[in-house]
C-alpha cells in the first residue's frame, strides 16, 4: 500500500511538472511579432511596430506573413521622409542658434564668456556672441566632441559589435515594397520645424552656465565612455525584448534607464511630459488625421504602417486611439494566427 502511495505520488508530481513545462513552453511563445491587423467596414490596416536597428524583417517570427500583406497593400507609410525635410530643418536650426529674443551672450556669467573666449578661436567667438542659448549648447556639444574625437571614436568601435547596425527594419521594408506598393510618409516637415523651435526654447543662460561649469565632469573621457557603453547596452536590450515580442512600455523603461543613471527626479518627469505630449499624443494624432484623409479622400483601403514600436505601446498609443474609432484590432501570435485583441484604454496620465 505505502508503495503505491509513493508511485502515485510521483505519477503525480510528473504529471504537474509535464503540465508546467507544457503550459509554460506555450504561453512563452505565444508572443509573436508586434504586427497588428486593425479593420472597420472595408477598411484594413496592418501595422508592423518597428526598432529602427539592428533588427531586419528575416529576424522576425511570420516574416513571410508580414511579407505578404505588405505586397497587397496599395500604400505603404513609414515615418519621415529625411531627404525631403533636411534643407527645410537646417534652415530652421539656422535661424535658431542666432540671438533673435533677447538671449545675450552677456547675460552669462563671466566664467563662462570667459570659457567660450578661451576655447575658441578668436575670429569664431564673434559668432558665439551672437548665439541663442541654443546655439550655446549646440556649440558645447561640438566643442566636447572636437576635445575627445580620437577617444569617441575608439569606444564607438568597441560597443558597435553588440548590435548590427546594417539590419535597419524600416528601410528594409520601404526596399521591399519599392516596385509594387504606392509609399507616403506620416511626418510633416513643420511638425519637426516645431520640436526643434520647442527645444531650443527649453534652453536658458541657467542651463549653459551650469554645463559650462560641469564641463570637465562631463566631457570627460570617464563619463563620455559610460554615457556610450549605456547607450549601447539599452539598444542592445530593446533589441532583445522586441524579438521577444512581450508588450514594452517604452517610457517606463526610458524611465528606469535615466534612474538609474542618477538624473535628477525633476528632469526626468520633465522629460517624460515633454516626450509623451510631444514625440507620441502630437505626432500620433497628426498620424491619425491622415490616416482618415487616406481613406476618405484617396480611397486606400488596404494599408501598411511600418513605424516605431514607442508609437503603438504606452500612453496615447495609435492602438487605442484607431479602437476608439471603432476599429476592431487582431495581433499575429508566433503560430501565424490572428488573435482578438481587447484593449483596455487607460487615462494616460495616471
Amino acid at each position: 500500500m505505502l508503495h503505491k502511495t509513493k508511485l502515485m505520488k510521483t505519477i503525480f508530481i510528473s504529471f504537474l511538472l509535464i503540465a508546467f513545462f507544457l503550459f509554460t513552453s506555450c504561453s512563452l511563445n505565444k508572443n509573436g511579432p508586434f504586427f497588428w491587423a486593425v479593420q472597420k467596414e472595408e477598411q484594413t490596416l496592418h501595422i508592423l511596430g518597428t526598432v529602427h536597428i539592428g533588427v531586419s524583417l528575416e529576424d522576425l517570427q511570420c516574416s513571410d506573413v508580414i511579407y505578404e500583406s505588405l505586397q497587397q497593400s496599395d500604400l505603404l507609410w513609414t515615418e519621415t521622409n529625411v531627404q525631403k525635410h533636411r534643407t527645410e530643418m537646417k534652415e530652421t536650426v539656422k535661424q535658431l542658434l542666432e540671438d533673435h529674443s533677447g538671449q545675450s551672450f552677456h547675460s552669462l556669467s563671466e566664467e563662462t564668456q570667459m570659457f567660450f573666449k578661451t576655447k575658441t578661436e578668436p575670429e569664431h567667438f564673434k559668432t558665439l556672441q551672437q548665439m541663442s542659448y541654443f546655439g550655446l549648447i549646440v556649440q558645447l556639444n561640438f566643442l566636447c566632441i572636437s576635445d575627445n574625437r580620437e577617444f569617441l571614436r575608439e569606444q564607438l568601435s568597441l560597443h558597435a559589435r553588440k548590435i548590427d547596425s546594417r539590419k535597419k527594419l524600416d528601410i528594409q521594408i520601404q526596399k521591399t515594397a519599392q516596385d509594387s506598393v504606392l509609399q507616403d510618409y506620416l511626418d510633416e516637415s513643420s511638425y519637426f520645424q516645431d520640436l526643434i523651435r520647442s527645444t531650443a526654447t527649453r534652453s536658458s543662460k541657467e542651463k549653459v552656465d551650469r554645463i559650462v561649469k560641469n564641463y570637465d565632469e562631463l566631457c570627460s573621457p570617464e563619463k563620455l565612455a559610460q554615457s556610450i557603453e549605456w547607450k549601447f547596452n539599452h539598444l542592445a536590450e530593446a533589441i532583445q525584448d522586441y524579438e521577444s515580442g512581450e508588450d514594452i512600455d517604452p517610457l517606463t523603461i526610458s524611465e528606469k534607464d535615466l534612474r538609474r543613471q542618477g538624473v535628477p527626479e525633476d528632469i526626468i518627469k520633465n522629460y517624460l511630459d515633454y516626450f509623451k505630449h510631444n514625440i507620441l499624443r502630437r505626432r500620433n494624432e497628426i498620424w491619425m488625421n491622415k490616416l482618415s484623409f487616406s481613406h476618405e479622400q484617396e480611397g486606400h483601403t488596404r494599408v501598411f504602417i511600418a513605424a516605431g514600436l514607442a508609437h503603438f505601446q504606452g500612453p496615447f498609443n495609435m492602438l487605442d486611439m484607431l479602437q476608439e474609432e471603432n476599429f476592431s484590432i487582431k495581433r499575429l501570435d508566433s503560430d501565424c494566427e490572428w488573435s482578438h485583441l481587447r484593449l483596455a484604454t487607460k487615462d494616460p496620465e495616471n
